[in-house]
This record gives structure tokens, sequence and C-alpha cells, in this order.
């Protein structure tokens, strides 16, 4: 009788403890595709923000991702800032601080644009399920589910590539060697 019983608590107690949710295994890919430099709880908590927004209609898209940037920057350890400290220090020594500006902005740029349009679908398909009546979290979670299957590797290099190409020639070996602890441009071949 034990044993059945245990059979039978293995069964309703298994699943739950060993499940593994979209966001999971967005966070998961983001690590591996893309960046470690945040832990999976602070992009977590800024993915959750922005999937909110979207969720309470926030359709500026400039808006979202400034609200993501403020829970980043808010949540970064001394640790990380002292990283992104050295980095900058480091592109400034390397280009000049005007030269190291536009390299960033440019960075920037080239994420937002290709962020862009994927974020809009997602955002569409939030506010649609929130209008038919879908909870909260059920709208949240198929946010992730969307973007697990926009974040590939493929997409990625495609990002990375963006970048090289808007930092231009004599700023890209700065950034790429600067940033190489932040970003995984050495997973990816970029011409």
């Amino acid at each position: 009788m034990r044993f059945i019983t245990f059979l039978v608590a293995s069964f309703i107690i298994w699943p739950s403890v060993f499940s593994v949710t979209p966001k999971d295994v967005c966070l998961k890919k983001i690590t591996k595709l893309l960046s470690t430099f945040l832990t999976s709880l602070q992009l977590g908590k800024a993915l959750d923000g922005m999937f909110t927004d979207g969720y309470n209609g926030n359709a500026d898209f400039e808006d979202v991702l400034a609200n993501v940037q403020d829970t980043i920057y808010s949540g970064l350890t001394n640790t990380q800032l002292m990283t992104a400290m050295n980095i900058m220090g480091g592109l400034n020594n390397d280009l000049g601080s005007a030269d190291a500006s536009t390299a960033l902005e440019n960075l920037m740029s080239a994420i937002q644009t290709a962020l862009f349009p994927n974020a809009q679908k997602i955002f569409v398909k939030i506010q649609s399920m929130k209008t038919a009546g879908k909870p909260k979290a059920k709208c949240l979670q198929k946010g992730y589910k969307m973007m697990n299957k926009i974040f590939t590797k493929g997409k990625v290099k495609k990002i990375l590539q963006q970048v090289k190409d808007s930092v231009g020639t004599k700023s890209w070996n700065s950034v790429q060697t600067r940033m190489s602890g932040v970003l995984k441009f050495s997973q990816y071949t970029l011409t």
C-alpha cells in the first residue's frame, strides 16, 4: 500500500517539481546565445516588466525599453557596475569619449531596431489575449513562448552582425574586445 501511495504522490508531485516554464527556457536561451552578464533573476524581472508594459497597453517601444533599462540598472550588483565602468573606460581609452559614446549609441540602436518588430508582435498578441479575458499570467507566458520561437541562434547572429555593422570598422575591434565578457560575439562568425 505504501508503494502505491508513493507512486501516486510521485506522479502528482514530480511534474510540478521538474516542470520548465517558457520563461525558464527563454532565460536559458538568452544566457546561452547572447549574454551571461545579467542573472536569471535580473533578466526575468526586466522581461516580466516589458511584457507587463505590453499587457498594460504601453505601445510606445521607447518607453518600454526605458522601463527595461531602469529595471536593469537599478538591479545591478557592484561587480556588474564595475564591469560596465571598465567597459566604458576601455572604450574611452581606445576610441576617445565621443567615438565611444557614438559606438554605444549605435550598438543600442541596432539592438532596438532588431527587436522592435518582434516586440510589437508579442505586445499585439498579449493585448488580444487580455481583451479576450485571459489572465495576466497566461498572457505573459504567451509572450515568453513567442520570444522562444523568435530567439534563435540565427536571429542572435543576425542581431550581432547588425551591431557590428552599426558601430563601424574603426570601433568594432574595441567594442568586440571590451564587450566580449558581456555579449557572446565569439560564438558567431560575423562578416
